[in-house]
């Protein structure tokens, strides 16, 4: 099983803390009634954990929140029109699994890098059309 990091919802989080504290902080009336749900609305969305595991005959995608599912999807590779690779910032590898039907699922900054190596070699196994872009290939060449 790997995880996923994002990047972007620390960052979202602490903007939003950020903004939220000076907002409040000017009315002290609203800061009152205000600051503890926001905060702990935003605390409570501290512990969203992304995870995906490949499986012989199937990928699975999981969104859990403090251990427990939020989201469970389980992709067979009939379902899988094309698996796409490319380089998400200057060292970081990324793939978008797309799929015939739904939405795409996007595997962004997993933890161990062999995951990408795992997903291409079950694209090769079950048939499924793999698109590397230039970067990537170049990722692949050099870490």
């Amino acid at each position: 099983m790997y995880r996923l990091r994002p990047r972007m919802l620390p960052a979202v989080l602490t903007v939003l803390s950020v903004v939220g504290w000076n907002i409040l902080a000017e009315s002290l009336e609203l800061a009152t009634l205000w600051i503890v749900p926001y905060f702990s609305l935003i605390l409570l969305f501290a512990w969203v954990r992304f995870y995906f595991h490949i499986d012989s005959d199937v990928l699975k995608y999981r969104i859990e929140w403090f251990g427990k599912p939020l989201l469970k999807v389980d992709v067979e590779p009939e379902e899988i029109k094309k698996l796409s690779f490319k380089r998400a910032s200057w060292k970081n590898k990324a793939a978008v699994v797309k799929r015939k039907r739904g939405l795409p699922i996007r595997l962004v900054v997993l933890e161990d890098e062999a995951g990408y190596d795992r997903l291409i070699a079950f694209g090769e196994e079950h048939g499924i059309p793999i698109w590397k872009s230039r970067d990537y290939k170049i990722l692949e060449k050099w870490y």
